[in-house]
């Protein structure tokens, strides 16, 4: 946590009923009783600020499209701890569904440096769908295959890195020895072969996944 926002003086009986809070939180969440959640998110936060509360009360506003007090959160979130990765990727995605593509790019970027973060693997697909939305083929490409590298079963990573081998192979004249640069790993080990001569349709850039589902489980937190 950092100290500068927050001064660590808070008392172990404090520190246990913001844990109880937040897990009673996260249940009413996947109930689907959100104003449930949001009430208990932030008694959470009150008793013991942490940036998971922080980050989990934004992600259910994004489920109410308050996508606004959702940045805001994550906002919060970052300064408690600014070494969690989740409430960056989860800007990203809200910027997204805001219609702000641009802005949301340097938010997963940075997501990809944070240093205490369950996988790299959203931010990395996150990005493959905006260069591929940009015609950016190589780009995207290079960010499927992380994806793919951080978490091999994502077959929407997979299903990514297929369609920009078909758009690279149909845009000649190409430098076919760069994709080992980007992925050659990576397409090798998601089965990728020759591509199929009819060009597939770009993806829409509907909200990407939230970094926020793959938290652990609210009792592996640390407090």
């Amino acid at each position: 946590m950092n100290k500068d926002v927050y001064q660590d003086d808070a008392s172990p009986a404090a520190k246990y009923e913001a844990k109880q809070l937040f897990q009673e939180a996260y249940q009413a969440q996947l109930a689907e009783d959100f104003e449930e959640a949001i009430e208990l998110y932030k008694r959470s936060i009150k008793a013991y600020p942490t940036a998971e509360a922080h980050t989990f009360l934004g992600w259910v506003y994004s489920f109410q499209n308050r996508y606004d007090e959702a940045i805001e959160e994550c906002l919060e979130a970052i300064r408690v701890d600014e070494t969690l990765g989740n409430p960056y990727n989860d800007i990203g995605s809200y910027l997204l569904a805001k219609g702000d593509a641009y802005s949301s790019v340097r938010w997963f970027k940075r997501a990809l440096y944070a240093p205490r973060y369950e996988s790299y693997a959203f931010p990395h697909f996150n990005l493959g769908r905006i260069y591929e939305t940009r015609k950016k083929y190589l780009e995207a490409a290079r960010h499927y295959g992380k994806a793919l590298e951080q978490q091999p079963g994502f077959s929407e990573a997979a299903s990514g890195l297929h369609r920009m081998q078909a758009l690279i192979w149909q845009s000649p004249p190409l430098n076919y020895s760069r994709f080992t640069i980007y992925d050659s790993r990576s397409w090798s080990s998601a089965g990728c072969h020759p591509p199929p001569h009819k060009q597939p349709p770009l993806p829409s850039l509907a909200l990407p996944l939230s970094a926020s589902r793959l938290f652990p489980s609210p009792q592996s937190h640390e407090w």
